[in-house]
């Protein structure tokens, strides 16, 4: 099984974040180079964020602690109070509104957009799904609706791999059915690299990336697939890109970083990029910076692990010259008796 995962919600509204943020992210390695390795993904409590989009090209981070995802500009044309309460993390709130309004328009679409994207907020994917197939009815072939039956099919507590094919369908309808559709292609993407599907999900990247003017979100995902795929030199050239327009952005410095350790074996330009990650004033991602240290730990133990062993080769002539004390120190060197140093 696999680790935490962004997911993004879906389209004409929607909610990895996250961060992404969320969104975002993972690896088929230990060190979470591009998502983590397994069949498939877990239940919805696996998820730490879903994207939520409204329909524009160019989707947004919302400003609340769970990373979720929010294009405001048509939710604000749809329901303006709805739009301001979603983009602070009130689904409640936005429940309350959409209810109402249903209540004297049963079949209005925005309404019935804004609390499938609330009820999605609070992770009730299956009420969700029941509202966006409302929509469905009203609107057949909406972008959005689609998306969030695709999340609601995934994210299942009891999701099987033919749910996995079931919200990959979905996902795949909503990117057909709005040209300006990307939070279902982030989905898209994001499930593919968990059932390992590296080369599918870089294809779907790519597609987002060029749908939302190569936006953060769409070139991470894209970047993390080509490395998954083995393509590092492509990956690292994608992550640059990324910093050449936003040279504090964690994930893709974060990336980089495991990129130049496990693609190119460069220690010392991993350390840089990981040191860059971790004194980010710009970033209050925590989690991220602790990943960051964890995988900066290793690179000085492995450092110190391959200095003993260099050192330890070269005892036996120093130990014939020593005498007693360059046996003493061939023992502490090849036992690692001496404490590691953090420093890179």
């Amino acid at each position: 099984m696999i680790k935490k995962q962004r997911f993004f919600l879906t389209s004409a509204l929607l909610v990895m974040g996250s961060t992404l943020g969320g969104c975002v992210t993972s690896s088929a390695n230990k060190d979470d180079l591009t998502g983590d390795s397994g069949l498939m993904p877990k239940g919805a409590g696996a998820h730490r964020a879903v994207v939520s989009q409204i329909g524009a090209k160019d989707p947004m981070l919302a400003p609340y602690p769970r990373a979720y995802w929010l294009d405001q500009r048509q939710a604000k044309a749809l329901m303006p109070r709805a739009r301001g309460a979603l983009a602070t993390g009130e689904a409640s709130e936005v429940v309350a509104m959409a209810k109402a309004r249903l209540s004297r328009n049963p079949s209005d679409p925005a309404a019935l957009t804004m609390l499938s994207a609330a009820l999605t907020m609070s992770h009730n994917y299956e009420l969700a799904a029941y509202y966006a197939s409302l929509l469905e009815q009203v609107q057949p072939g909406n972008a959005f609706a689609l998306n969030i039956k695709g999340l609601a099919s995934m994210l299942s507590p009891q999701a099987t791999m033919a749910d996995y094919r079931i919200a990959q369908d979905y996902f795949q309808k909503s990117m057909d059915a709005d040209g300006s559709q990307v939070a279902a292609g982030l989905n898209l993407g994001s499930l593919q690299l968990e059932l390992g599907n590296a080369a599918g999900a870089a294809a779907v990247f790519k597609t987002v990336a060029d749908r939302c003017g190569e936006c953060s979100a769409g070139m991470i995902g894209y970047g993390r697939a080509l490395a998954r795929s083995g393509d590092f030199s492509k990956a690292a050239g994608v992550f640059k890109e990324i910093l050449a327009k936003h040279p504090h952005n964690s994930p893709a410095l974060y990336n980089l970083a495991l990129v130049y350790k496990n693609g190119f074996q460069d220690k010392a330009k991993a350390q840089s990029y990981l040191f860059a990650v971790i004194h980010n004033s710009r970033s209050k991602d925590q989690g991220m910076k602790d990943r960051a240290q964890i995988v900066l730990r290793s690179l000085s133990s492995q450092k110190s692990t391959e200095e003993r062993s260099r050192m330890a080769d070269e005892m036996p002539s120093r130990a014939g010259s020593a005498g007693v004390h360059g046996a003493e120190d061939a023992e502490i060197l090849m036992t690692g008796l001496q404490a590691d140093s953090e420093e890179p």
